[in-house]
């Protein structure tokens, strides 16, 4: 199981390349994108979960996405093995910002439109969904906050450096 979660990292890192959109006149990165890009840098890098349950560790990677996109990897373990596991991308379509969630098993991605947003938080929200229909992250010293949440329940998660 750690052979496979190890191919699963590598493969993750990997496949997040940046790349830079380039003006065929000449050159230059286009500001707008550059923009872009910086918006949720508070999220890049490795994250373990400080408030999980006794026995479990779970973990949020980061990593620069396409684009002015970012690249997700969620996944707890249980004595060492892989429980559960998805992959996350925060991506621009069109104007606006979209948290896309992959989980296996699931036939479809899952889709939550960004509803707010400042420098150090944001939310994104899917009403079609019975949990979670609200994802939160919130920048705070040393890591960040995040809950999923509907009308009637929320889980928060409190997330800190995994690199010490």
């Amino acid at each position: 199981m750690r052979k496979m979660l190890l191919m699963l990292l590598a493969f993750f890192v990997l496949s997040c390349n940046q790349v830079r959109k380039e003006s065929p006149v000449n050159g230059e990165v286009h500001e707008q994108e550059s923009k872009e890009k910086g918006k949720f840098d508070w999220l890049l890098g490795k994250w373990v979960r400080s408030n999980e349950e006794e026995g479990l560790a779970t973990y949020e990677f980061w990593d620069n996405g396409p684009g002015p996109g970012y690249q997700g990897l969620g996944f707890t373990l249980k004595a060492g093995d892989t429980i559960w596991q998805e992959t996350m991308s925060l991506e621009k379509e069109l104007e606006e910002w979209v948290l896309v969630i992959v989980s296996p098993g699931e036939k479809e991605p899952v889709k939550f439109r960004m509803t707010s947003q400042s420098d150090t938080t944001f939310t994104c929200e899917n009403p079609s969904m019975d949990f979670p229909k609200k994802i939160s992250y919130r920048k705070k010293e040393g890591g960040f906050m995040a809950s999923v949440s509907n009308l009637e329940m929320e889980i928060p998660f409190e997330f800190k450096s995994a690199v010490e």
